[in-house]
């Protein structure tokens, strides 16, 4: 398959995925005029993978001869991830470091889901199949994906109050279904998979230790936007009208996730919070240096700024005694 193109992306959007935004249900994402820029600005990103002069920073080839973005180069020596980093810089740079979830970012996510497959699927071998085969798949697709592992807050001195906790509700020969929320899953609007991660937490059940992937438009799965940061004015501010990226709840309302799109899950008993920890931070530990390598970027710019406010003010030649 070829690199994806803007055109692909913006069409994909149109698979009847729920999106709520201030309590309404949006039919059409590519005519939202909160949702729409930063689609927009994502088929941008999807087509400068076609351009010729930057073709070659931004695609790299595989062994099998298949073209893919550098997004997902294997960082497999010091060589390769010195060029990871050139690809970091390049997007950071297209948005001040202020886009965080960019493709860019969320591939380094799921290479980190690949590099610790075989420690998820100790407990099922066909676990680490199932990432693997998931992993091609939003690669060779050049599919956008977005994340979740933070818990919805809500008031634990009441147990049975909403959003829940998510949690498995019935185990079954072909799968799970699953209900509750997960928060802060930025560019799920947009976003062709759902990935659910879970980080430790005291006092964490079994039924809540879930690893797996969805479509975002699978069936019973919501997806609520917080409000647009957007300003209503948008001449002089050249970053917010293209690069809000969204942040939404995801709420689950008794999903089936079917057994090939499993990556862990917790037998009943204990939850052994060391080897939940080790799952969860191999996976997010290359995310965090792409984190890191992009506040360099956003650092830069907020310097410039700083420098540019002393020159509008003539401070810039004053001399401190």
């Amino acid at each position: 398959m070829t690199l994806r193109s803007g055109d692909n992306f913006l069409s994909s959007l149109d698979d009847g995925r729920t999106v709520w935004f201030n309590g309404k249900r949006v039919e059409s994402i590519t005519d939202h005029p909160e949702l729409s820029p930063i689609a927009q600005t994502v088929a941008d990103v999807y087509d400068l993978h076609h351009n010729p002069k930057l073709a070659p920073q931004l695609t790299c080839t595989l062994e099998t001869g298949r073209t893919i973005s550098a997004s997902y180069r294997p960082l497999d020596s010091r060589e390769a991830i010195a060029e990871r980093r050139k690809t970091i810089d390049f997007w950071a740079r297209r948005s001040g470091g202020v886009a965080g979830r960019l493709p860019d970012y969320q591939a380094i996510i799921n290479s980190g889901l690949h590099d610790m497959r075989q420690v998820l699927a100790a407990g099922n071998p066909q676990w680490a199949n199932n990432i693997s085969n998931w992993f091609e798949m939003v690669r060779d697709r050049d599919l956008l994906q977005t994340h979740a592992f933070a818990d919805a807050p809500r008031d634990r001195s009441r147990p049975e109050a909403g959003p829940g906790y998510l949690k498995i509700i019935e185990r079954r020969t072909d799968g799970i279904i699953i209900d509750g929320a997960k928060s802060i899953a930025t560019i799920a609007p947009i976003a062709d998979e759902f990935l659910g991660l879970t980080s430790p937490r005291p006092n964490i059940q079994a039924d809540e230790v879930l690893f797996f992937a969805l479509p975002m438009n699978s069936e019973g799965l919501h997806i609520i936007c917080r409000d647009s940061l957007i300003p209503r004015h948008i001449v002089g501010r050249p970053l917010s009208p293209h690069w809000d990226e969204l942040d939404a709840y995801i709420i689950f309302n008794k999903v089936w996730v079917p057994n090939e799109r499993i990556f862990h899950l917790q037998e009943e008993g204990p939850v052994d919070l060391a080897a939940l920890g080790q799952m969860f931070f191999g996976i997010i530990n290359w995310a965090l240096w792409h984190i890191l390598a992009r506040a360099t970027t956003k650092l830069e710019v907020l310097l410039g700024l700083a420098n540019s406010l002393a020159d509008h003010l003539g401070k810039s030649s004053l001399v401190v005694a």
